[in-house]
């Protein structure tokens, strides 16, 4: 009797595997002349086929040179139309002007008015009556 234990059966697997290979790549490599000539032209006819349907179904062109590194050209045209709208909205501001006005004693009219009647002032240390007791609504003792 024969074993048949799994490592038996992978090595009969992998001679079946190799065969079945083996024969595969040589009956490939052999061609006959009439097998080789039909292949050929059946390609070329394809190719053929494929070129004129690119012609007909051609995409537009958008103007766009294969030669141009627009990868990097579109983002430097994207900071630089920033930077431009950048200093174009910031014309008609003051840019820079402030200093010299506050040098100059002028205020640009932004600051709050000043407060003409003084804060009333806390008291320091809290005393033990019942006013100073907020959290008791009533002025009435803690207890009755």
């Amino acid at each position: 009797m024969m074993n048949s234990s799994p490592e038996v059966l992978w090595g009969v697997g992998i001679i079946i595997l190799a065969v079945v290979l083996v024969y595969g790549v040589m009956r490939a490599g052999r061609l006959r002349r009439s097998e080789r000539e039909r292949i050929d032209q059946r390609t070329i006819e394809l190719q053929r086929a494929e070129q004129q349907a690119e012609r007909s179904t051609a995409s537009p062109d958008f103007g766009l040179k294969p030669n141009v590194p627009y990868a990097i050209l579109i983002p430097i045209l994207v900071a630089a139309f920033a930077v431009g709208w950048m200093i174009w909205s910031m014309h008609g501001t003051s840019m820079g002007t402030q200093q010299s006005s506050i040098r100059q004693g002028r205020t640009t009219g932004q600051a709050m008015p000043r407060q003409t009647k003084q804060p009333v002032a806390a008291p320091t240390v809290p005393t033990n009556g019942a006013e100073s007791d907020s959290w008791r609504g009533q002025h009435t003792p803690v207890n009755k």
